[in-house]
């Protein structure tokens, strides 16, 4: 029987839970781990799984009558303190208050406005996380007790977490984009059917 490695929940018949492998790409398995607050150097085995409550809604498609993590999907629902948790929300505070980040940066994000402007998103992270590896953190914006290197691992993170949260959202554009094309053919496809049977319905009078 299935369990969840984080919340010991198992996979019980008639319960709206689904049961995820942990990813196999090394960069998304850190943030998985780094979100559930466990040490960088644990590694899931392949009988551990997450369950679906660690997930927003979003981060799944409904296919074939189940439930499917969409790829590069990150788990942010975990039961800890504000100050543990690595979000998007959180990446986007620390990027606001910093002269070294290119400051448009937060308003490209906005994925859903259009594909073309995640690959901005990225050109503007790639370039921020190489000031990041030359240039010194403002000490203003360093609020508790770590060193230097942990605020700039930190931040590197929190830039990955967003990268991987752009590829989701992008994704699931593209799949809203298709649906809608999907839908305009359809409905042009009755309008044609309507037409025609109007056509007949005059010629018969």
């Amino acid at each position: 029987m299935r369990k969840c490695v984080y919340c010991n929940i198992k996979n019980v018949k008639g319960e709206e839970l689904s049961f995820v492998r942990f990813p196999t790409d090394e960069k998304i398995l850190q943030l998985w781990i780094q979100n559930m607050n466990y040490e960088s150097n644990w590694k899931p085995l392949k009988n551990h799984y997450l369950c679906s409550q660690h997930f927003s809604s979003d981060c799944f498609d409904f296919r074939d009558k189940l439930y499917r993590l969409r790829k590069g999907s990150i788990p942010t629902n975990f039961d800890r303190s504000k100050e543990n948790v690595v979000l998007v929300s959180n990446y986007r505070q620390i990027l606001d208050d910093k002269k070294h980040v290119c400051d448009p940066l937060t308003k490209r994000l906005n994925v859903t406005s259009s594909i073309s402007n995640s690959q901005e998103s990225y050109n503007c992270i790639a370039e921020t996380m190489s000031k990041v590896n030359t240039e010194t953190v403002p000490m203003r914006v360093i609020d508790h007790d770590h060193s230097y290197g942990e605020t700039q691992e930190k931040l590197k993170k929190d830039l990955m977490l967003a990268m991987a949260k752009i590829d989701q959202l992008t994704a699931k554009n593209r799949t809203l984009l298709k649906k809608d094309k999907r839908n305009k053919q359809r409905i042009a496809s009755m309008i044609q059917v309507i037409n025609q049977l109007s056509k007949k319905n005059v010629s018969c009078s």
